[in-house]
């Protein structure tokens, strides 16, 4: 297995826009909001929690359940968790950097932390703590298969590739 150190680039005050992601994705959604307009205590709050639970997230309005059954899993394993997560922090501007395994090698993927809503509230997983790392996580991981709609269908072992 190959490993590198994979980096993130420094935190500022300048609000990153993934507009790459965003146009290959936008017509999932009209309306995209950063992830403190739905849960500003988890500006306050760690990245990542000291301990991980099944309770920290649920389904959004879309019922594409795989991520759940995955991330149901992954809290059981916590190191996973933190190893895909390269920021360990909340940032301001809203960069946040993963690194998920492929082949024999890992693969950096960087979002902003803009997510997809519906009139009625998150489109994908949401968080009835206000904890961020279930969406962001989520959402670099469709960013990895360059694309919500890529993550529909979904089995559980594509889910840990």
């Amino acid at each position: 297995m190959s490993h590198h150190t994979i980096e993130e680039i420094p935190d500022s005050d300048k609000v990153f826009h993934d507009t790459v992601f965003m146009e290959k994705n936008k017509h999932i959604s009209d309306r995209w909001v950063r992830i403190a307009e739905l849960y500003p205590d988890g500006i306050s709050q760690p990245l990542l929690p000291a301990e991980f639970s099944r309770e920290q997230f649920g389904q959004g309005n879309h019922y594409e359940c795989f991520m759940l059954t995955a991330l149901s899993t992954l809290v059981r394993f916590p190191s996973v968790i933190q190893n895909c997560f390269v920021s360990k922090h909340v940032r301001r501007d809203g960069r946040y950097t993963f690194q998920f395994f492929r082949g024999r090698e890992w693969v950096k993927v960087e979002i902003d932390d803009q997510i997809p809503l519906e009139e009625d509230g998150e489109l994908y997983i949401r968080s009835p703590t206000g904890h961020w790392w279930p969406l962001l996580l989520e959402k670099a991981y469709a960013k990895f298969y360059t694309g919500y709609e890529n993550l529909e269908g979904c089995t559980l072992q594509e889910t840990y590739h």
